[in-house]
């Protein structure tokens, strides 16, 4: 998932990159900006951007608070990559990782409200060749227990896309489906734990009710309506924007990161 400008709202799994916006939506007409956010308050949220990009050796961000349409603060921080040095501007973009479950998670509500499924359906009921593990209790996971993250899953279960970098990584069916060699970590519903494969699959459940490919339904139902012009999902489109390189922590140095 890739985004430009002041768009905001899965590239499937990877967290990787940097992008920070502060929205405050307030309803037409009804509040003047200034009346919200003061010139000194915007210089205080100026400063602690930077103070923490500093802190936490970013390489690059762009930060934008957006009142109703007018922009109230646009700033730029450092490079697009640590090896080019080319400077971050207001046309750079970012992946913004897993701030697009929001969107998946929009996804299944608009499927909700349509009646095409209900939040406490069975993933099996949609998918029926879903298995975890053994598979004893994988007709147990829940669309909802999915969307809370309490479906049992580890946190690193997404380990299994990196396994096949020409099969697996590139495609979510096939993603989910390897889902047969992970152990659960809990019971479904006992306990709260952070699982990116968990969004894979609201994912598949996507394209199995709808009959469109994951990407294709977010952009024509989230993206389209929300005038999300800069924002792309599918990676092939990357060439097409001025891109920043992902970084990562390693050994406690940025170093960049495949995307």
């Amino acid at each position: 998932m890739i985004q430009r400008k002041v768009d905001f709202l899965n590239f499937r799994i990877s967290t990787i990159g940097v992008f920070i916006v502060l929205l405050l939506f307030l309803p037409i007409g009804s509040v003047k900006a200034e009346e919200v956010i003061s010139s000194e308050q915007l210089e205080q949220i100026s400063h602690y951007f930077h103070e923490q990009l500093e802190k936490t050796s970013i390489p690059g961000a762009s930060i934008t608070i957006v009142s109703d349409t007018d922009q109230l603060l646009t700033e730029t921080y450092g490079v697009t990559s640590i090896e080019s040095e080319v400077p971050v501007n207001t046309n750079t973009s970012f992946e913004i990782g897993s701030l697009t479950k929001s969107m998946t998670a929009m996804a299944i509500l608009q499927l909700a409200e349509q009646e095409l499924l209900n939040l406490d359906d069975d993933v099996v009921d949609h998918l029926p060749w879903f298995q975890i593990g053994d598979g004893k209790l994988s007709s147990e996971i829940t669309i909802r227990q999915l969307l809370s993250h309490t479906a049992g899953l580890p946190i690193n279960s997404h380990g299994i896309v990196w396994n096949d970098e020409e099969r697996i990584r590139p495609s979510l069916i096939e993603s989910v489906k390897e889902l047969k060699n992970v152990e659960l970590k809990e019971r479904p519903g006992n306990e709260f734990a952070y699982a990116n494969m968990g969004y894979a699959v609201l994912g598949a459940v996507i394209e199995e009710v709808t009959g469109e490919p994951y990407s294709q339904y977010i952009q024509a139902h989230v993206l389209d309506p929300l005038q999300m012009g800069y924002t792309i999902i599918d990676h092939s489109y990357v060439s097409q924007l001025d891109i920043s390189t992902p970084h990562k922590l390693l050994f406690g140095l940025q170093t960049e990161a495949t995307l």
